[in-house]
Order: C-alpha cells, then sequence, then structure tokens
C-alpha cells in the first residue's frame, strides 16, 4: 500500500521539476510583477496609496485563504497548484484592455487584475510550500530552497534584461512595450505551471470540521516556535513591501527613464542571486537564526540610507539596490527555512492559510501606511530626504522589531552570532565551508580527494565536525583517508572515534585507525594498543607495537625480536615490528638477522619489502625502494642506479665487468661470495648487516643480489674512504 509520502526516485524527479518550473516562474513573475506594473501604474497618474496597494497586494491576497481549506478539501495539492498558476497567467492576458482606457479607469482596471494574478498565486503559493516540503528532505532543505531560489532569480535576471532593452529601444510607446514585456509573462508563467503539473504527489488537502482558522490559530498561540516564526514573516514581509516603494522613488522623486528603473531592478536581481550563491554552501550548517540576525541589522541600515536621500549618482543607486536587494532576498530566504520547519505534519493547508492570511492582514496595512506616509512627508515638508523618508525609517522599525523576535527564537542547530561572523568574515573559514559544500555534492572522486586533504589539514572546527561525520559512516571510502591524516595531523577531539574504529574486529579500516593511534600519547591510547597487542591476529598485534613505541610505551625489545625472527609472520606485521624496534632504538635487533628475514619460500615481494623497509630506516641514500622500483620496470635498471653510485668504491670500480656479468648471468652465490669478501677486505665483518649477509645462503634471485650489493655499498659508505 503507497502511502502519501515520497519514494526517493519520485522526490529527486519531484527537485528537478520544481527546479525547471522556478527557472520558467522567474521569468513569468519578472514580466508579471513588481516593477512592470508600478511603470504601467504611473502611465495612469495614480495616488500614493494606490502605490502602496500594489506593493502589498502579493501579500494582501492571503485573505482570500480564510475560505481555502474548506474549498479544496479533499483535492490534491499539486492540481490545486497547477490550477492557480494557470489562472494568474490568463487573467494577467487582460491588461490588453489598457490600450482603449485612460485615468484612473486605467488605474482601478490595473489594481484589480493585479489583485486577481495575486489572490491566484498566493493560493498556489500556499500548496507550494507543502510540496516542496514534501519533495526536500529536512538536511538538505536549506540548499534546496537556495537552489530554487538561485534557479528563479536567474530566470528574472534575463527577464530584467530583457525588459531593460525593450525599453531602452524607441520603437514603440512606452505602453505599448510594457504589454509586449506582460504577453512573455502570460507565455512563460504557463510553461512554468506545466512542470508542475509532472511532480509526483499524492497528498490531498485535508479539512476537518472544525479544523478552521480560528482553531489553528489557537493551536498556534500555545506554540511560541511557530508563533514566532508568523510574526517574523510578518515583519519581513511588511519590511519587502516598503522595500517596493524604491520604485516610484526612483521613478518619481529622482525622474529615471523606464528604462533606468529596468536597470536598477536588474541590479537588484544580481543581488538576489548572489544571496542565494552566498546562502546555500552554509545555510544547513549555521541555521537560520545568527543570519537572519545579521540581515536585519544590515536591512534596518539600508532602510535609514534609503530614507536620507533625494537624489545622487546612478551608480550610488544601483550599489543600493544591489545590497537591498541581497538583503532583502536573504531574509526571505531563511524565514522561508524556518517556516519550513515548523510545518505541521497534519492540518498543512490550514496552517499556511494561517499564515498567509496574517501576513496579507500586516502587509496591507504596511501598504497602506507607506502610501499614507508619503502624504504626511510631502504636508510636513521634511527638513532632510525626500518625501518617501518617513516610509523608509518605518521599514527600519520593522526590521528591528524583526531582529528582536529572531533573537528570542529557538532555532535548533543554528550557530551561535561569535561563531557565525567567525565563518562569514574569516577567508580561511569561509573557504572550508565552500570547501564541505563542494565535497557533499560532486561524485568526482578527485576533486573529493583534493578537498578531503584540505579539509584534514584545516585547523577550522568546522573541519573536524565534516570529518567526525565521515567517521561516523560506515561505508564511507574517505575513512581510511582520514585515519591516516590523524596520524599526520592529530586531533585530540577526535580520539574516541579513532580508537572505536581500532577496537572493532569488523572495521575495514582497523590497521589504519590503530596507526593513527601512534600520534597520540596518553592513557587512553595507551590502554586501548595494550589490549591490541593481545589479539591473537599477529597484524593487529604488531601493528599496536608500533604504535606503543611512536607513543613511548615500546613493548619490550626481546619479546619482539622473537616474533620478529620467527618469520611465519606477514610481511606488513614484520614491518611493523621492524618500526618499533627503530622506534625504540634497536635497529640491531633486526638488522643482525636482517636476510635470514628473507628466505626463498616467501618470494621477492616479501624479499624487498623488508630490505627497502630496513634502508628506510637507516635512511640511506639512494632509497632502496626507488631501485627496486626501477628494477621491477626493466630488467637491469636497478643494477645501473648502484654502479652509477658505487662508482667512487675501489672494489666495485675495479669488479664493475665481473659484477655486470654475475648478475647479468643470473650467478648469485658468486656475487654473494664477492660481496663478503669486500666486507672483510675492509673490517667491517662485525656490523650486524654483514654478520647477517654473511650468515644468511640465500636463494638464487635478482633482487636478492641487489639487496647484497645494495648493504655492501652502505657499508663501505660508512668509512667515508672513497678511493681506497
Amino acid at each position: 500500500m503507497i502511502t502519501d509520502f515520497l519514494t526517493q526516485d519520485e522526490r529527486e524527479k519531484g527537485v528537478r521539476l520544481l527546479l525547471w518550473h522556478a527557472l520558467f516562474n522567474g521569468l513569468g513573475y519578472g514580466f508579471l510583477a513588481e516593477t512592470i506594473i508600478y511603470l504601467l501604474a504611473l502611465q495612469f497618474n495614480p495616488s500614493n496609496t494606490q502605490l502602496g496597494f500594489i506593493s502589498s497586494a502579493i501579500h494582501i491576497a492571503g485573505l482570500v485563504l480564510l475560505f481555502v481549506p474548506r474549498l479544496t478539501n479533499g483535492m490534491n495539492l499539486r492540481k490545486l497548484f497547477f490550477s492557480a498558476w494557470m489562472f494568474r497567467g490568463a487573467v494577467s492576458s487582460f491588461y490588453v484592455l489598457l490600450l482603449f482606457t485612460r485615468g484612473q479607469t486605467a488605474v482601478v482596471l490595473i489594481l484589480g487584475i493585479y489583485a486577481l494574478f495575486c489572490i491566484s498565486r498566493i493560493v498556489g503559493a500556499s500548496m507550494a510550500e507543502p510540496v516542496q516540503q514534501m519533495v526536500a528532505s529536512t538536511e538538505t532543505r536549506g540548499r534546496f530552497i537556495a537552489q530554487m531560489f538561485i534557479s528563479n532569480q536567474s530566470a528574472r535576471l534575463v527577464s530584467q534584461l530583457i525588459s531593460y532593452l525593450l525599453t531602452s529601444i524607441a520603437i514603440m510607446s512606452e505602453l505599448n512595450s510594457l504589454l509586449v514585456l506582460i504577453g512573455l509573462g502570460v507565455v512563460t508563467n504557463t510553461i512554468s505551471a506545466l512542470y508542475l503539473r509532472r511532480i509526483p504527489y499524492r497528498e490531498k488537502s485535508q479539512y476537518q470540521k472544525g479544523s478552521n482558522l480560528y482553531r489553528v490559530l489557537l493551536r498556534t498561540v500555545k506554540n511560541r516556535e511557530q508563533l514566532l516564526v508568523i510574526f517574523i514573516r510578518c515583519f519581513s514581509l511588511s519590511a519587502a513591501v516598503l522595500i517596493g516603494f524604491t520604485t516610484p522613488f526612483l521613478r518619481v522623486v529622482v525622474g529615471y527613464a523606464q528604462n533606468m528603473v529596468f536597470l536598477y531592478s536588474l541590479v537588484g536581481t544580481a543581488g538576489m542571486i548572489v544571496s542565494g550563491l552566498f546562502l546555500r554552501p552554509i545555510v544547513d550548517n549555521v541555521g537560520s537564526k545568527p543570519l537572519l540576525m545579521a540581515s536585519f541589522t544590515g536591512q534596518a541600515a539600508i532602510f535609514i540610507i534609503w530614507a536620507g536621500l533625494k537624489d545622487a549618482p546612478l551608480g550610488l543607486f544601483l550599489g543600493l539596490g544591489f545590497f537591498t536587494t541581497f538583503l532583502q532576498a536573504s531574509v526571505f530566504q531563511l524565514v522561508a527555512r524556518l517556516v519550513y520547519n515548523v510545518i505541521p505534519e497534519e492540518d498543512k493547508i490550514s496552517f499556511m492559510s494561517l499564515l498567509n492570511f496574517i501576513t496579507a492582514v500586516f502587509s496591507f496595512l504596511a501598504g497602506i501606511a507607506g502610501g499614507l506616509l508619503i502624504d504626511l512627508a510631502a504636508k510636513i515638508s521634511l527638513p532632510f530626504g525626500s518625501d518617501y523618508s518617513l516610509t523608509f525609517t518605518a521599514g527600519s522599525i520593522y526590521c528591528a522589531i524583526a531582529f528582536l523576535l529572531v533573537f528570542s527564537l529557538r532555532d535548533q542547530g543554528s550557530l551561535g552570532m561569535r561563531e557565525t561572523a567567525n565563518i562569514i568574515f574569516s577567508p580561511r573559514n569561509f573557504k572550508t565551508f565552500l570547501d564541505i559544500y563542494t565535497f557533499n555534492l560532486t561524485a568526482n572522486p578527485v576533486k573529493r580527494q583534493n578537498i578531503l586533504t584540505a579539509l584534514n589539514f584545516s585547523p577550522t572546527p568546522q573541519a573536524e565536525q565534516e570529518l567526525r561525520q565521515i567517521l561516523n559512516n560506515p561505508i564511507a571510502p574517505e575513512k581510511d583517508q582520514i585515519l591516516i591524516s590523524l596520524y599526520t595531523n592529530p586531533r585530540p577531539r577526535l580520539l574516541g572515534l579513532i580508537i572505536r574504529e581500532a577496537e572493532n574486529p569488523e572495521s575495514a579500516q582497523r590497521s589504519s585507525a590503530i596507526f593513527a593511534l601512534g600520534a597520540y600519547p596518553g592513557e587512553k591510547s595507551r590502554n586501548a594498543l595494550r589490549g591490541l597487542y593481545q589479539s591473537e591476529d599477529p597484524r593487529v598485534s604488531c601493528a599496536a607495537a608500533k604504535s606503543l613505541a611512536r607513543i613511548g610505551n615500546p613493548v619490550h625489545p626481546e619479546e619482539l625480536e622473537g616474533r620478529l625472527i620467527s618469520v611465519d609472520l606477514p610481511t606488513r606485521a614484520m614491518q611493523d615490528l621492524m618500526v618499533a624496534l627503530s622506534v625504540a632504538g634497536e635497529h640491531e635487533r633486526y638488522l643482525r638477522s636482517l636476510f635470514q628475514l628473507c628466505p626463498a619460500y616467501r618470494g621477492d615481494y616479501h624479499l624487498q619489502s623488508i630490505l627497502a623497509l630496513a634502508a628506510a630506516l637507516e635512511d640511506y641514500s639512494p632509497r632502496l625502494d626507488l631501485i627496486y622500483s626501477r628494477e621491477n620496470n626493466r630488467s637491469g635498471g636497478g643494477l645501473s642506479i648502484i654502479i652509477e653510485e658505487t662508482r667512487p668504491f675501489k672494489p666495485f670500480f675495479d669488479d664493475l665487468r665481473t659484477i655486470q656479468e654475475y648478475y647479468r648471468n643470473g650467478r648469485h652465490e658468486e656475487l654473494r661470495d664477492w660481496c663478503c669478501r669486500v666486507v672483510s677486505d675492509y673490517t667491517l665483518d662485525e656490523h650486524p648487516v654483514a654478520l647477517s649477509m654473511k650468515s644468511d645462503s640465500g636463494h638464487p634471485s635478482s633482487s636478492l643480489s641487489l639487496g647484497r650489493l645494495y648493504f655492501t655499498f652502505q657499508l663501505m659508505n660508512l668509512l667515508r674512504r672513497p678511493g681506497k
């Protein structure tokens, strides 16, 4: 039996379709609302109160939501969403009647059509948020909102650019150019509605008797967080309504032409896009509360600046418009995230209807008050600013109230203001946030590895939190890389997770975790490693012995040597014991039996691994592992390096042809005898490596002969007498 909830595939499809809807909706809205409606009305000399109605109409329409739950009971929310969007496009086509009307009749026609547009939009919007909540998971909701916002505002940017270009070309009257733009809006709005129709969604509107707005209001009043979010949205939208007055301000007070107003609107849309790009990587990790407090503070300051202006260079207005809409868009996205988080599982439509109804009342009052304040300022002749100064000052007050409400909010998961400022205003910390965002978004393994390397060495708490999250993931492919990095770049706060991984016998990264513990001296690490050393698995016990030596608590050297010379241990385990003895300063214990650690039956890989590690632990140069690498790549390649390096030493120089002949013809026993003779001639017999070489019968192989030549050269190198 299928429930109303969507499967993962359905969610992913829904997200894709909503993003396409947002794209075309941005085009449609840019051609059908806000700036273009102001300019259309200004063609017919509206009053300031009528301009206030236009500014708030998009929100006033929420009053109709009183009746939505009852009228839509039992209907599919997605179908209602689609129908509302189709209707708002259809009603906008009636603006063509403006060709046949003038004066106040035209203004009333504009207000009536725009009111119907806003009503259909608000009805659709009340369906949109539950649909968006259903397709986006809680963990990705903030990112999804930002993605939708960027898609929508990018399209609006295109619509504003088209509007600017069309109104800049004097091929038709101002009214006709505006009507052409509205026609484009009707087409793109219809396309956006068609994408809605394909979204998978099964939930229906539910209206239970008695579940009206009054009863929902009573329940909401008892829920402190829901009530705070409602009022935060009310005051944020009231401020947004007053921001709308910047368009008639530029047209009426400053006297800009229509195309310059569209240019201002275009720059403002760019600010909205930048806002989405800025918030997308950080909002889910930082939370809404600190970002909203910062945004409302910035908005209040911007309103004060607007209140003090009457005329200024175009560049200043464009810059001011960018930051005004940047902050407005930030507030919109962050408040939307708060709303999504408090939508109840049941009675969603009633709650959203209540929310939109209350915000509609606030918006209506804000819009009308904004217009009346313009009239009041004109009558009292303010000594500063313009007739719009009181309106913009009221916007600053709304932002201050919203700030206080956000301050009182308990937004679970949000960081504090100091932590947030430390992220946003620190280039290093902000880059870390961007890296984390990209890491979780990309599937490119090379990019993920590069980002993870940067996170491993980042000192920021955000990087450590991301590493903790990966370590807690049972199948994360990056765990091995992280554990190894925690040795080179210790993070004591993650010690518990490292120990947990090391003590888990089922962990695929157990050896890396034991290795990492070698960088954490202390009682917890020591106790954990002591327990691991008792393991019956030699890979585990020998790795623990190595890490114990590194933290200054080595196992007794004789015990380690006894285990090492048994030669039955895995290669990796023997290497770990050699490192443990080396760290403890007991090199001779593995050097005096070095060649005996490589019996014939263990093969070349084992022999090369043991001898190369011994050379590395003694810090010999050139590196034996590179010599073996060259030899494995091309027969004779490793010998060429040894010959090149040993020329300063007389025995090697004099017997060069003999060495080459022995090696190439597989006369490995004769080559061994030559090495032992040279060691004896130079009285190096008592060195542990010489003792091991002399007692080693060995097995005929190129790898062993290279090792003998190499260590003979290193023994002679100790004499520091080239040319003897």
